[in-house]
C-alpha cells in the first residue's frame, strides 16, 4: 500500500543536513548533538512517520523516562490523527499501529527488559543518549547487552539526539565515531547555527544561564566533568556562626539503607542558606534521627524525601513518626526535574544567591 503524506513544516539547515544523512543508503546511524530546543525531537517524529508510512515495518523509540516517551507519542497520534492513517493507538503501552502493518513501541531506559527480545526493522531513536544509564537494574550493559541486539537481524536506521552530558557514555562514544566514519555521522546545531532563535533570545539566555551551563547546554559543548558545571561552587563556602535559621525553612532528605551511600538532610532557609545534617545508624535510628530533625524545625514549610528505589517504604516509617504528615512529602527525581534542579543551583551559584557551611561538623 503507497500513501502519500504531507506536514507544512519548514526544516531548519541544520534538519536538512539530518534529513539528507538519513535518506543516504551508506549512512546507518546519525548522531543529533543538538542544542535545547533546536528541533532535535520533531526531526526525529517527522523520520518515524515517514519511515512508518512508506514501507511496512517496526520502529521504537527509547527515552531514559516514561514522560518523554509520553510526549512524542502524543506529538505523533495528533500529527497523524487526521490522516486516518492509524489502525490502533495505545496511551497506555504507548504502541501505534498504521493501517499499512507499522508499529511503533515506546520504551523506557527504566524498564529495560520490556526492550530485550524486540527487531527493529525501521527506525530506532534514542532520545536524550547522553542521559542513558549504563547499566540496567540487574547490571547489564544497556546498549551492548540489551538495545543493541534489536537492531542486529533487520539493521535499521538509528538516530541519537541529545544535548552533551559531559565525557563520557554512550553519546559522547557515537559523537567522536560520527566525526570519522562512513556509516556513523555526527551532525552539530548549537544556538548561533539553530536558525530558529534572534540574537536578542541568545542574549537573553546568556544573562540567565551560568556559562558552563551555557556550554553544555547551548554550545553543545561536552565537558571534561560533571563538576565543573557548578563552577565557582567553592566560593559559596562560608562561616556559618552567625547565620541563624529562624526564618521559613525547607528540608530535602536523601535516603541510603547501607553500603557507601550515606543518608544525608539538607535544610534550606529562604534567603539561600543551606546545611547538611549526615545521618547513621541502623535504619530504626535513621528513622528516628530524621524525623527529630523534622520535627525540631518550627518554621518548616515542606519536607521532601526522595522515593527512588527503596524510598517509599522509608518515608512510610519516617511519616509515622513526624508531628505533620502533610508537611513530609516524598518526591521522584526524573531526568528533567534533575535538569531543571542543577540548572537553578547553577544560576543561584554564579549569581551569589546560595551558600553553604564551611564547617562540616554535622
Amino acid at each position: 500500500m503507497e500513501i502519500n503524506l504531507h506536514f507544512n513544516i519548514n526544516l531548519t539547515k541544520k534538519q536538512k543536513e539530518v534529513y539528507e544523512l538519513y535518506h543516504n543508503k551508506d549512512v546507518r546511524e546519525i548522531v543529533m548533538n543538538f542544542s535545547r530546543q533546536s528541533g532535535k525531537t520533531t526531526m526525529a517524529e517527522i523520520l518515524l512517520i515517514e519511515t512508518m508510512v512508506k514501507k511496512k515495518c517496526q520502529c521504537a523509540y527509547i527515552s531514559p523516562s516514561y514522560s518523554q516517551g509520553k510526549k512524542v507519542f502524543r506529538e505523533i497520534t495528533q500529527l497523524l490523527g487526521q490522516t486516518k492513517l492509524i489502525a490502533k493507538k495505545n496511551s497506555t503501552d504507548l504502541t501505534i499501529s498504521l493501517i499499512n502493518g507499522s508499529y511503533l513501541q515506546f520504551f523506557t531506559a527504566q524498564s529495560p527488559t520490556a526492550i530485550r527480545g524486540q527487531t527493529i526493522s525501521g527506525l530506532l531513536v534514542i532520545d536524550e543518549a547522553a542521559y542513558l544509564p549504563e547499566t540496567t537494574p540487574d547490571g547489564q550493559l544497556l546498549w551492548s547487552m540489551v538495545i543493541q541486539p534489536i537492531t542486529k537481524a533487520k539493521k535499521p536506521k538509528i538516530l541519537f539526539i541529545s544535548t552533551p552530558n559531559g565525557k563520557q557514555g554512550l553519546f559522547y562514544d557515537k559523537y567522536l565515531e560520527g566525526l570519522n566514519s562512513d556509516t556513523v555521522k555526527t551532525v552539530e546545531c548549537n544556538i548561533y547555527t539553530d536558525s530558529t532563535i534572534s540574537k536578542e533570545e541568545i542574549e537573553l539566555l546568556k544573562q540567565t544561564t551560568p556559562p558552563l551551563a551555557f556550554k553544555q547546554e547551548f554550545l553543545c559543548e561536552f565537558l571534561d566533568s560533571a563538576l565543573t558545571v557548578f563552577e565557582g561552587f567553592e566560593g559559596q563556602f562560608i562561616d556559618y556562626q552567625r547565620v541563624k535559621f529562624d526564618s521559613n525553612v525547607w528540608i530535602g532528605v536523601d535516603l541510603s539503607t547501607s553500603g557507601e551511600d550515606e543518608t544525608i538532610v539538607t535544610i534550606c532557609n529562604k534567603e539561600g542558606y543551606s546545611k547538611q545534617k549526615k545521618v547513621t545508624g541502623n535504619l530504626d535510628a535513621k528513622y528516628r534521627k530524621i524525623a527529630d530533625i523534622i520535627n525540631n524545625e518550627k518554621k518548616l514549610v515542606m519536607c521532601y524525601c526522595e522515593a527512588n528505589g527503596i524510598g517509599e517504604p522509608m518515608i512510610n516509617e519516617i511519616r509515622k513518626l513526624v508531628k505533620s504528615k502533610s508537611r513530609c512529602l516524598y518526591f521522584t527525581t526524573t531526568n528533567e526535574n534533575k535538569s531543571e534542579m542543577v540548572g537553578s543551583l547553577q544560576l543561584d551559584i554564579s549569581q551569589d544567591n546560595t551558600h553553604f557551611d564551611k564547617d562540616d561538623k554535622e
